[in-house]
């Protein structure tokens, strides 16, 4: 180990640490592979896995030492610049970070790689869900324009009936389905024209009324009376005829 002695918590945080790992990996049968379907199926869970396996391994090698790390470390560091390339990164910056990290052992306590690896393992159970329910890489032959394209809006109303019914002929149920499908758009056509006709109908409206202007709208800005619009009208003149003669009727005065 680098630097000074492990405390007793340290131990126990290792030992503790250590347990976790292996039985995550003894549950899930990591070392018999018997995940690699799963792997092979879901690019998100493999890198996820992968690279959190392979920090924990950098650790391992790059800030603890001892006589059997030694003799297992060739082969180790080359597997793990292996599943570097399964996670997409680059094997060069990673040596380049495993050496930067390697001369700068001395500056590594105990305590902190034990909470790097403790760190990791508590990882690895969060995603125990992510592990029994993984997110598969969709099928490389599907194609989502297919399916749009063969998709049919009635089938809708069938799946329903299906239901229902599903003892049901296939015949019937696509044509009640295809049935309910016409009226549907039919009644939406309906509506849709009622809603316009309605919609112009208050649009007329509101043009003819705002030809008229409300006698209120109109103020005396010296006395604040309103002063109704004036409109000229030419004198009504009545006449009527009465024994053969024409009887004109002048019209009223303004007073009256």
């Amino acid at each position: 180990m680098p630097g000074t002695e492990a405390t007793a918590e340290s131990k126990i945080n290792l030992e503790r640490t250590r347990g976790a790992l292996v039985l995550w990996s003894d549950g899930h049968g990591i070392a018999q592979g018997q995940l690699a379907d799963v792997f092979s199926r879901s690019r998100k869970l493999r890198r996820i896995i992968t690279k959190t396996l392979s920090h924990v391994t950098n650790v391992l090698l790059e800030r603890t030492w001892s006589d059997k790390l030694e003799r297992l470390s060739v082969h180790a560091r080359l597997a793990t610049e292996n599943v570097s390339y399964l996670v997409h990164e680059d094997t060069d910056s990673q040596i380049d970070a495993a050496s930067a990290s390697a001369s700068d052992i001395s500056s590594d306590s105990i305590g902190e790689i034990a909470e790097d690896l403790r760190t990791d393992a508590q990882y690895l159970v969060a995603i125990e869900l992510l592990l029994k329910n993984p997110i598969l890489d969709p099928d490389p032959g599907y194609a989502l324009e297919d399916f749009v394209g063969t998709w049919n809006p009635a089938q809708l109303y069938a799946d329903k009936i299906e239901s229902r019914y599903p003892l049901a002929d296939k015949d019937p149920i696509t044509l009640l389905a295809e049935a309910n499908f016409k009226r549907y758009l039919r009644c939406q056509g309906a509506r849709d024209a009622q809603e316009n006709a309605e919609n112009q109908e208050v649009a007329d409206e509101t043009d003819v009324a705002g030809t008229f202007i409300a006698a209120s709208q109109f103020h005396d800005s010296g006395i604040g009376t309103s002063i109704a619009p004036t409109t000229s009208y030419a004198e009504t003149v009545m006449s009527y005829r009465q024994e053969g003669r024409s009887v004109r009727i002048p019209p009223l005065p303004e007073e009256a």
